[in-house]
């Protein structure tokens, strides 16, 4: 079994090495670039596509029904524990193929918050924050808890907003890794979600 730990650390740039003694036991020693860095995220569908959320910023996830979803200054709202909570819809922030069907990229066209409200009667909802702030991430399924390995983007794809990095995923698909601060702001410039006071 000590094959397969070897190949797979060779494939993220590591090493692995075994010093054993007769009746004194085995020492093994692991080596990973310092650029290499492992997060606890919680991955979920949108569309096609898999996003993954670092665990640190995710404070809960819901499931809600479309008539608790609410509009404010033209923006969706819903109202949690007494307060009001800012929705971002992760498909119209990333949009891509396969995460509309066509009724709804013709509803999308239109732009209305009443029109994307009918889609669908009920919503799987990733409560968010930074700091003091939260905000809730509107998305098609949850996939569950995993570990990721982050990796860098490079210098070809450059900078994404709302994206810090990408992890390859066990079935060998690739995810993007979002950066919650980064989508938050993003959101609020290209006008997804209301600003914060």
């Amino acid at each position: 079994g000590m094959d397969i730990v070897r190949t797979n650390l060779e494939k993220l740039g590591g090493t692995v090495s075994i010093d054993s003694r007769l009746g004194r036991g085995s020492r093994f020693k692991v080596k990973l670039p310092l650029t290499l860095a492992i997060i606890r995220a919680l991955l979920v569908k949108v569309g096609e596509g898999v996003f993954a959320l670092p665990l640190t910023a995710v404070i809960e996830t819901l499931k809600i029904e479309s008539s608790e979803i609410h509009e404010v200054q033209h923006h969706e709202v819903i109202l949690q524990r007494g307060k009001t909570l800012p929705l971002i819809r992760m498909a119209k922030v990333f949009p891509h193929e396969g995460a509309m069907t066509p009724a709804e990229k013709t509803l999308a066209q239109r732009d209305t918050v009443a029109a994307t409200q009918a889609e669908t009667s009920s919503h799987f909802l990733v409560v968010v924050g930074y700091g003091e702030k939260q905000v809730g991430l509107l998305v098609d399924r949850l996939i569950g808890e995993q570990e990721i390995v982050i990796k860098a983007l490079g210098s070809f794809i450059g900078d994404i907003p709302g994206i810090s990095g990408a992890t390859i995923l066990g079935d060998g698909r690739v995810g993007l890794i979002v950066d919650i601060n980064g989508l938050i702001q993003f959101a609020v410039e290209s006008r997804n979600v209301v600003a914060y006071p």
